[in-house]
């Protein structure tokens, strides 16, 4: 799988890789708060898959919590592309001009849920590659997948797919830093959060090339 978007990060050794492929690539980064405090937001629940995500430029991991009920909820916190094209200096290198991707004031927070997740995956982004037996359906943030090496990779080593009454469902979440695979016996919901998002966290310097 390549889910590479028109992202790019000022670290130097991805550029480097960048420049030498003509490629646009994102770099992952842990992006941790400390006052995540998920049992004391509101929240206004929407659709499932709601198209807010893919409204967005991107989206930023911020932190993931897997309760024994099987439930798996991902925080996340918009990038907001900036107005203005500005050239990348890495080095000797000078790449762009490309907008700013940032986490402002006035960026969204949400939370996606996944209910009774049966198995997931996550990992650092800048470590994707294509994946030749990912079969994705619409969505370009999360979307539903009916095929993958992943829930290959799952059914040959459990028995999720012998006992289960029906096959799950898969789900891939796309954001900077971090790709979350799914399997689940429900459609996640995406839930609005009510709090502001906190601007003390360092997160991947990332901008957009379009």
């Amino acid at each position: 799988m390549n889910l590479t978007f028109p992202f790019i990060s000022t670290t130097a050794a991805h550029l480097g890789a960048a420049v030498q492929s003509n490629r646009f690539i994102r770099r992952c980064h842990a992006c941790t708060s400390s006052n995540l405090a998920w049992a004391a937001d509101k929240r206004y629940s929407l659709d499932p898959m709601n198209a807010i995500l893919d409204a967005a430029s991107t989206w930023f991991f911020e932190s993931a919590n897997h309760a024994l009920n099987g439930s798996l909820e991902v925080s996340l916190v918009e990038g907001i592309k900036g107005s203005e094209r500005q050239f990348v200096e890495v080095g000797e290198d000078r790449l762009g001009p490309y907008f700013p991707v940032t986490v402002e004031p006035k960026s969204r927070c949400v939370l996606v849920e996944f209910p009774a997740c049966k198995a997931f995956f996550v990992y650092d982004e800048s470590f994707d590659q294509p994946d030749p037996g990912l079969e994705k359906k619409q969505g370009r943030v999360l979307f539903e997948a009916s095929s993958s090496s992943f829930r290959t990779f799952v059914e040959s080593r459990t028995s999720l797919a012998k006992l289960a009454e029906s096959p799950a469902l898969e789900f891939v979440l796309c954001c900077e830093d971090r790709i979350i695979h799914v399997l689940a016996d429900a459609t996640p919901t995406v839930h609005l959060l009510s709090r502001a998002p906190d601007l003390q966290v360092e997160r991947t310097q990332t901008w957009s090339a379009s």
